[in-house]
């Protein structure tokens, strides 16, 4: 909780310097289909081999069960599997399928029965695919805030480009790398400007939310923290990221990172084994080679395949996967049409929007107003944001405003209530008792210094909201692998990672840096004069 009192870029800062070869890859992370240049080293195919590759319909835990039976029955892998387990990196339905089917094991070894669950299927351990999360992250927070972006949009690209409803993975990516980086160049100056005159607006802490923490976290959950292969730091962006799916209501992946954190804090109560081996390799256990190797089977198929094509296709590439002849016809590249001079452009005009966008929060600094309204028996919030003219509820506004204690624009508050050392004092000496500073948390909450420090810099509202969520999700997750009646169905809620085409409208090369340079210039200098 402490941790989460800092913003993700204010903890993470000095880690996410990028070069120019980083940049360029992590906005290709989910450009499955485009053979760019920049990622041919990861679409490389040595670390990989195929099994085999059989039809089954992946929608019941019984589909998930005959498909490891499959892969326990080959004779190379029944000794393995009498000593070795098998870390099953997935998706959500790839975690909690297999979870249930284990705990069908056991309790079929509880009742001495025998033969329904092959003994095999205890010894694959789902891993929470880090690369399915950042993808559901990506489009998950772009979509819910789909007005903001769709304005970002237009102002970056022209008044009359459109954002689409549901936009392509490498459209995304891109702007999302162009607001944060957009958001770094002028985040100082709206915070010396604003801050002041801001800090309890609904919306302005909405907007700091949104770029300082929100954004960021899902660009470099998987892109830089989960391929540094630094622990601590993915243990901790693990939290971060649950907390947002969390508070976005996000079915199934507001369970999947909070099963994985309950895994990997068992197993280090326990000091097992596998611990060190996730610390020390964090970077092996990926789910991109397996989404790759989906990719390149599609690439080379059509939707009208039978199951015998696919498979016999899969068998060819995995049989030419080392030959160089195989890697000239399947992996033509050609270089990302965006360069760095192109970016800095699109860059400085994400700038430029930031600073149009807050001189209007502050002119319209009040006028967000939130109530509390009720929905189908439960307590909601809804707001409208007065500067981007949008309607939200409590998914969209910092973690406060899902809390039983929502902040107010009052500025003598302090949100530890009565217990504020502030009010104490006032109430046992004179009223010109020196007053302590007070801190606005990235929550939404603001505390005197005192009681911060009281409170161990850990916001207590946000933690009884934090202990809440984490015990209603457990209890569904715990229904689901344990009620035998209770049908796991999670695909639609799932975005899959799927081949979304050619990103054509990259090859349109945009050359305004020089301008949007002297415009940003322009336009910061006159945002510090209001």
């Amino acid at each position: 909780m402490a941790l989460l009192s800092q913003s993700f870029n204010d903890r993470f800062e000095r880690q996410l310097v990028a070069s120019n070869d980083d940049l360029l890859d992590n906005l290709t992370v989910h450009c499955y289909d485009a053979d760019i240049q920049e990622k041919q080293k990861d679409r490389q195919l040595t670390n990989m081999f195929l099994i085999d590759f059989i039809k089954l319909n992946l929608h019941s835990t019984e589909a998930y069960i005959k498909a490891m039976a499959t892969f326990g029955s080959f004779p190379e892998f029944q000794e393995y599997l009498r000593h070795n387990i098998i870390p099953l990196v997935a998706d959500w339905p790839g975690q909690i399928h297999p979870r249930k089917a284990v705990t069908m094991q056991q309790e079929q070894w509880r009742q001495n029965q025998a033969g329904k669950i092959p003994e095999c299927v205890g010894s694959f351990i789902p891993i929470m695919g880090p690369l399915h999360v950042s993808r559901n992250g990506h489009e998950t927070v772009v979509l819910l805030f789909h007005k903001f972006f769709n304005s970002a949009y237009k102002h970056i690209f022209g008044t009359n480009k459109s954002l689409a409803n549901k936009p392509r993975p490498w459209r995304i990516n891109l702007l999302l790398q162009i607001m944060s980086d957009g958001w770094k160049k002028v985040a100082p100056q709206i915070s010396e400007k604003l801050e002041p005159l801001c800090s309890r607006d609904v919306e302005y802490l909405t907007l700091k939310a949104l770029l300082d923490d929100t954004i960021p976290l899902v660009l470099n959950f998987y892109a830089t923290i989960f391929r540094s292969g630094n622990w601590e730091a993915y243990i901790e962006a693990c939290v971060r990221v649950w907390c947002m799916f969390a508070r976005f209501k996000r079915k199934n992946y507001n369970k999947a990172p909070l099963v994985f954190l309950s895994d990997v804090w068992y197993w280090e109560s326990t000091n097992h084994p596998i611990i060190e081996v996730l610390k020390n390799h964090l970077v092996t256990f990926n789910d991109y080679p397996v989404e790759n190797y989906h990719s390149l089977v599609r690439r080379q198929t059509k939707e009208t395949d039978t199951s015998e094509q696919l498979s016999r296709t899969a068998h060819v590439i995995n049989y030419l996967r080392h030959d160089n002849a195989f890697q000239k016809t399947f992996l033509t590249t050609r270089r990302y049409p965006y360069c760095k001079e192109d970016l800095t452009g699109l860059t400085n005009r994400a700038s430029i929007f930031l600073l149009d966008l807050f001189t209007l929060v502050k002119n319209q600094t009040g006028k967000s107003k939130w109530t509390k309204v009720n929905k189908r028996g439960k307590n909601r919030i809804s707001c409208h944001l007065a500067a981007l003219d949008m309607d939200v509820d409590e998914r969209h506004l910092p973690m406060a405003f899902s809390s039983e204690y929502p902040p107010t624009n009052s500025l003598q508050e302090c949100h530890l209530g009565d217990s504020c050392a502030m009010l104490k004092s006032i109430s046992n000496e004179p009223t010109s008792h020196v007053l302590t500073k007070s801190i606005s948390l990235p929550c939404g909450h603001v505390y005197h210094q005192q009681c911060l420090q009281f409170l161990n810099h850990k916001c207590s509202h946000c933690l009884n909201y934090i202990q809440k969520e984490v015990a209603n999700n457990v209890d569904s997750i715990v229904t689901r692998i344990t009620d035998q009646n209770v049908q796991t169905e999670v695909e639609e809620e799932e975005v899959h990672i799927e081949e979304h085409g050619e990103p054509e409208e990259l090859t349109k090369q945009i050359r305004f840096n020089s301008q949007a340079a002297n415009e940003l210039k322009i336009t910061l200098e006159m945002f510090m004069k209001i």
